[in-house]
């Protein structure tokens, strides 16, 4: 590669340097560069061509595949590293998998040469498939991560420029800031349909107590036995990295009653496992805490079986969440208790727009039998 060295006259009559090396259509971050001689020029020119040259790089002529998994080695050391949670590593990981599955001139984007992608393509076709039954938050959180993957490009010699920066997120209001989007009780009952039998149960019991994904992977069998399998006593959760701890909040420790259907599903596990006292009751196969990583994973793949949108795991509990406002309308304390939330104010903010007008009055318990 060479770099062409220009001279500015109106600076030669100001007394000035006057030869100029203008990286900036070459490099990201690029600028020009001013010398008093040509020959000085030249010799810095020579100099940047030799670091950016295509041929100095095997990284060039990277695909987009062969940057993900060079970039999700990268995002995985920063994890054992210390230097971000495994939740961003995850996610991470996942953004960039699920933009170079994309499609460009109808061929893969992963076969594709990472340097030769521009913004206007992935403003008029990658945008359109990125933006397909995703709302414009998640959109927008894909592409920050994204973003980051091309820095990740350039730092490795792919290619010179960020072509994803100034690209707009499009994609659906949804529900709007701070707001859950109300599942379908059709769909998460497809969903759950779909899965394998050990997955099934996890999902049910997760749909019908509303518990966090961490208070269940730290739930024991104590928590249900203890209350005969008529309630679950949510007193603890797993927390990142320090194992089982407090539960997100104090108003987070609360009993949450069981629907019969689910209790005696529980309660055949608990027979089939010997009748123990101790123990998580959802362990991973070698018994020890099941993987935050699974679970995702899980839900995609029913989801993707069932053929609806992919949800998360956390709609269950939304999915918990419309059920009780539906048996307890107005009635926000039982709602707020029952979901574990700290306030009033939280359940409201996050839950309100879902109020209906009917009103009910029976006891909790009750209520739960009859919904679930």
């Amino acid at each position: 590669m060479e770099i062409d060295v220009s001279q500015y006259p109106s600076r030669a009559k100001a007394g000035k340097a006057s030869w100029c090396v203008d990286t900036r259509a070459l490099v990201h971050k690029g600028k020009q560069e001013f010398f008093k001689t040509k020959a000085e020029a030249k010799v810095y020119a020579k100099h940047v061509a030799a670091e950016i040259n295509p041929a100095s790089s095997q990284a060039w002529d990277w695909t987009f595949k062969q940057l993900c998994d060079n970039y999700v080695a990268h995002v995985q050391k920063e994890y054992d590293d210390g230097e971000i949670k495994r939740s961003n590593m995850l996610e991470k990981k996942r953004h960039a998998r699920c933009f170079v599955k994309l499609t460009l001139d109808n061929h893969k984007l992963s076969s594709q040469k990472v340097r030769d992608l521009t913004a206007g393509q992935i403003k008029l076709q990658l945008m359109n498939q990125l933006k397909k039954d995703r709302t414009i938050k998640t959109v927008k959180n894909i592409m920050g991560n994204v973003r980051l993957m091309f820095d990740h490009a350039i730092d490795s010699g792919c290619r010179n420029s960020n072509p994803a920066l100034g690209v707009k997120a499009k994609g659906s209001k949804g529900a709007g800031k701070g707001l859950a989007v109300k599942p379908n009780p059709s769909m998460i009952a497809n969903v759950i349909s779909h899965m394998t039998p050990v997955w099934q149960l996890r999902a049910e019991f997760a749909a019908t107590t509303g518990l966090r994904q961490g208070e269940q992977r730290a739930l024991l069998w104590a928590d249900l036995v203890d209350h005969d399998f008529k309630k679950v006593d949510v007193n603890k959760a797993i927390e990142h990295r320090a194992g089982v701890g407090n539960t997100k909040t104090p108003a987070g420790k609360r009993k949450v009653p069981l629907s019969p259907d689910v209790a005696k599903k529980m309660k055949e596990l608990w027979m089939a496992e010997g009748r123990p006292t101790k123990g998580l009751v959802f362990p991973s196969r070698t018994g020890h805490v099941l993987s935050d990583s699974r679970f995702l994973p899980a839900i995609h793949a029913a989801c993707d079986a069932a053929g609806v949108a992919r949800i998360r795991w956390h709609d269950l509990r939304h999915y918990y969440a419309s059920k009780l406002l539906q048996a307890f309308p107005g009635d926000w304390w039982t709602v707020t208790n029952l979901m574990g939330h700290e306030s009033i104010k939280t359940t409201t903010e996050i839950y309100g727009h879902w109020l209906d007008d009917d009103a009910r009055d029976a006891e909790v318990a009750d209520k739960i039998s009859k919904i679930f």
